[in-house]
């Protein structure tokens, strides 16, 4: 039995030129409106047309490259850089603690 050339062909995958924002986006697997900001910041390039905005596959990987982040060149990947600096976010410690703070100075001040 010999075989058949039909069957021989290798799997190719064709991606068109231009995607719309929807397809991009799905094709990187982010939300549509991450891409919708990119292209409104300038950092990724689009065209619009009547009805809808392409992207180039091109562009996309143009702007996937620079938004993409190594986990490998993170120090740890579950630290939070910011919180060992000593700034805070404001979050509800320091607001308890300040709140505290004020109540016994109203206190202080009323007694005497």
């Amino acid at each position: 039995m010999h075989a058949d050339s039909a069957h021989q062909t290798s799997a190719t995958i064709h991606v068109p030129v231009f995607l719309r924002v929807s397809e991009a986006a799905a094709l990187v697997r982010r939300h549509p409106e991450t891409l919708r900001r990119a292209i409104r910041e300038g950092r990724l390039t689009a065209w619009r047309q009547p009805g809808c905005t392409l992207v180039s596959v091109e562009a996309l990987m143009v702007f996937m490259e620079g938004f993409l982040c190594p986990a490998r060149e993170m120090k740890n990947p579950i630290s939070n850089p910011g919180a060992g600096n000593g700034v805070s976010s404001g979050g509800k410690r320091e607001n308890d603690v300040d709140f505290r703070l004020a109540q016994r100075m109203k206190r202080r001040v009323g007694g005497l």
